[in-house]
């Protein structure tokens, strides 16, 4: 059995795209809100991930799942990118994808949310994964582990026998 780095380049890339196809990732067409964007790049994420897809194939990939208005959506922004000799990464990708699917507007909302995030009387499980939720929107300001873990500590309710 030949493996991929025996194949020819458009042997190898079909399995590829036939293994993506068999983990089943869910088409995204541009509708369904906030919550239902954030889903779909997860999960389409977490199949590159196990997939081991470099860079390249990911762009491939990834937006192989987009269908309806988010397909024109996407080959709008590749003639873009065309045009101003902007690279085709998954890094511009999900940068694009998160500028159309992510308002300013819900992006300054979460920020706002997350700002202000605490305990209070909710469990530290459910606090750490509101943070966990929350922090996607803010990476430039906890930019460093230290940053994160302080902002966490911070919202932690103070038990009353300190």
């Amino acid at each position: 059995m030949p493996t991929s780095a025996t194949l020819a380049p458009d042997q190898a890339e079909s399995g590829l795209i036939e293994k993506f196809r068999r983990m089943s990732p869910s088409a995204y067409s541009g509708h369904g809100g906030v919550e239902k964007a954030e889903r779909w790049k997860r999960q389409v994420e977490k199949i590159l991930d196990v997939l081991n897809c470099l860079g390249e194939q990911k762009v491939r990939l990834g937006p192989f799942m987009l269908n309806g208005e988010a397909k024109h959506w996407w080959n709008s922004v590749k003639q873009c990118w065309r045009e101003t000799w902007t690279e085709a990464t998954w890094e511009n990708f999900l940068v694009a994808f998160d500028e159309k699917c992510f308002p300013i507007s819900v992006r300054e909302r979460k920020e706002v949310e997350f700002i202000k995030l605490q305990q209070g009387r909710i469990t530290v499980e459910q606090y750490a994964a509101k943070f966990v939720e929350l922090s996607r929107y803010v990476p430039h300001i906890i930019n460093t582990e230290t940053c994160k873990a302080r902002k966490f500590e911070r919202g932690l309710r103070i038990s009353e026998g300190e």
